[in-house]
């Protein structure tokens, strides 16, 4: 892999890099569009010495050992989708400058980055589509804090966060583009803490969140008011307005 192969737009990477824990194969191929890797468990960085400026979409899943991919960040300036699952040890708060290109990202079961959710507004400028998925620690019951999230959001789906119990207005209310949210598989959700959720929401979707659906449904007194003026919410596939 000495030279540069200019002409591969796509790259797969599945059960490799077993004996590097260093991987640095993306140098060899400067016009890749998408990069897919998986369950490589071994591989705790990816290192990046040239630019990648043609990349769009990164999709990572199941690299435990993962801990960095900054210089990837910075060679991938014109980055527009990130996916990351199971890579518990990824840490994206140390990544260095501000990402404007970024649209979309999805973290999924990643420990670290959930913990570290707060570098997210700093961070990601433009991002328009944001999906929280997995744990977050055992006493976080509050979600999202104020200041969080990127003011640039639209959509928003937060999913299997176990320890909420609490949706925050405080934490969405700065966000005046926001169109969607979506709350999934949040068991132990119940309340929305403030006076409303975003004027700019038109749908709101609550799926296996028995409590606050209920309670949506219901159009309990202390719920219904702070939702109220959304023109299309869905409870369970149901629509209640």
């Amino acid at each position: 892999m000495d030279g540069q192969h200019h002409l591969l737009q796509e790259l797969f990477i599945s059960e490799s890099c077993d004996s590097d824990a260093s991987f640095s194969l993306l140098d060899s191929f400067p016009n890749l569009m998408r990069v897919q890797i998986w369950w490589c468990e071994k591989m705790e960085s990816i290192v990046v010495s040239r630019s990648l400026s043609c990349l769009r979409s990164l999709y990572i899943e199941d690299c435990g050992s993962l801990k960095s991919m900054s210089t990837l960040w910075m060679a991938a300036p014109q980055l527009e989708d990130l996916i990351i699952k199971g890579c518990k040890e990824m840490d994206l708060s140390a990544t260095g400058n501000p990402h404007c290109s970024l649209r979309s990202l999805q973290i999924s079961y990643c420990e670290k980055l959930a913990d570290s959710a707060p570098f997210m507004n700093s961070q990601f400028h433009g991002l328009t589509y944001l999906r929280i998925q997995g744990r977050f620690h055992e006493s976080v019951k509050r979600l999202p804090k104020e200041g969080w999230l990127p003011t640039s959001l639209e959509s928003l789906e937060l999913s299997s966060i176990y320890s909420m119990e609490t949706l925050e207005c405080k934490g969405l209310a700065h966000l005046t583009s926001l169109q969607t949210l979506a709350i999934c598989h949040c068991p132990k959700l119940e309340s929305i803490d403030g006076e409303k959720l975003p004027a700019s929401l038109i749908r709101l979707t609550i799926i296996q969140t028995p409590s606050l659906g209920e309670r949506c449904q219901m159009k309990d007194p202390q719920i219904w008011p702070k939702i109220s003026h959304i023109p299309s919410i869905q409870v369970d596939h149901r629509l209640i307005c």
